[in-house]
């Protein structure tokens, strides 16, 4: 199962330190799921994560992701993250407010055949919103 670490490793620096969108085909399925951290299937496709990631590289820039912490058990890969980012471009109808912050959170991983089948995301939608809402 270390190679599921290593998988999710290479997927965070590719897909966010080099903004490598191909990232997404290479190692997710295609019919990968995402959900919120509510547990709320939010979407499902490459394609549309390719659309969700794009909107990040648009209104963060900068955005920086470090894998605190990796653990694994069975086929699932959680990931303790810390983002660091600044708005500086619209995001999802939000016009940039230049602030700079960090948001801390997890990411869940099912990993099947060395592809990414399901993604869970859990981290404090509401210190994300009051940031990018406020000037």
């Amino acid at each position: 199962m270390h190679g599921n670490i290593a998988l999710i490793r290479k997927y965070y620096m590719r897909l966010w330190d080099n903004k490598d969108l191909n990232t997404i085909d290479d190692f997710c399925d295609q019919n990968i799921k995402i959900y919120c951290s509510t547990g709320y299937l939010e979407y499902s496709g490459t394609k549309l994560l390719q659309e969700r990631v794009k909107e990040w590289y648009m209104g963060f820039p900068d955005m920086k992701v470090v894998c605190d912490k990796l653990y694994v058990e069975n086929n699932v890969v959680v990931c303790e993250w810390t983002t660091t980012l600044t708005h500086s471009g619209e995001f999802r109808g939000y016009m940039p407010t230049k602030k700079t912050f960090i948001n801390k959170g997890k990411s869940f991983f099912k990993i099947n055949n060395g592809k990414i089948i399901e993604r869970k995301d859990e981290y404090d939608a509401h210190i994300f919103l009051r940031e990018i809402t406020s000037a």
